[in-house]
């Protein structure tokens, strides 16, 4: 996890344990989310809403590159065609291939995620055609540049909706002001942001991200985003 320390991630865990000790609304819902199983999913969805702000120019920049590679494939795949015939051709087509695989293969924008490549990131976007994955890349990477980390609450939302865990934007933004006393989130600022178009797209593609790459974070989870339990704050 880049820049940021085991220590650092221990102490939010016992911050955000502490708040959710002292907030009535929290406490509740809290127990709610660990009797559907998914206190580590929402810990690390609310670490990251709260410390991953680093994440998101980085993430913004990496993508630019791979949009910008991926505009090469398809320049070189553009130019082949219209060589078509050319005694030249093969060489064109080569080319093309080269620039193709080059794409495909090239480090995936996300470092925290367990994706490799550009080629395994395009699965859970629902493999779109490599005309297309620019246009969705670019429009995805604004969207999360524009909208920051709080887009996480959205995904949060959604998630824990799913396994039967209702989230309102009094919850949520009891949850978000738990994981970061720096939060300045509110009812309604927050119902307006979710109903922005980008934040609702963005959040959605989040969220198939997150599940697809659930297996294989869910020992991470256990073993670093583990919060105390409501049974054993009491007891503190």
């Amino acid at each position: 996890m880049a820049f940021v320390t085991p220590a650092e991630l221990n102490e939010w865990k016992k911050e955000f344990a502490a708040n959710i000790r002292t907030n009535p609304t929290t406490r509740k819902t809290w127990q709610e989310i660990e009797r559907a199983g998914i206190a580590g999913e929402t810990a690390f969805l609310l670490f990251w809403y709260t410390k991953g702000g680093f994440a998101v120019d980085e993430l913004a920049r990496h993508n630019r590159r791979a949009v910008k590679d991926l505009r090469i494939a398809q320049r070189a795949i553009d130019t082949a065609e219209g060589k078509r015939g050319d005694p030249r051709e093969s060489m064109f087509v080569k080319r093309a291939q080269k620039k193709i695989t080059a794409a495909a293969n090239s480090p995936w924008i996300n470092p925290y995620s367990h994706c490799e490549t550009l080629a395994d990131a395009a699965i859970p976007m629902g493999n779109p055609s490599l005309e297309q994955l620019p246009r969705v890349m670019a429009k995805r990477g604004e969207a999360v540049r524009r909208s920051g980390t709080t887009t996480l609450l959205r995904t949060l939302q959604l998630y824990a909706n799913k396994h039967g865990v209702r989230l309102g934007l009094k919850r949520l933004v009891a949850l978000a002001g738990c994981a970061n006393i720096k939060c300045e989130e509110d009812v309604q600022n927050l119902s307006r942001f979710f109903n922005l178009s980008d934040v609702k797209g963005t959040a959605t593609l989040i969220l198939a991200d997150f599940e697809h790459h659930l297996p294989k974070l869910r020992v991470d989870l256990k073993e670093l985003f583990t919060i105390v339990p409501i049974s054993q704050i009491e007891m503190l």
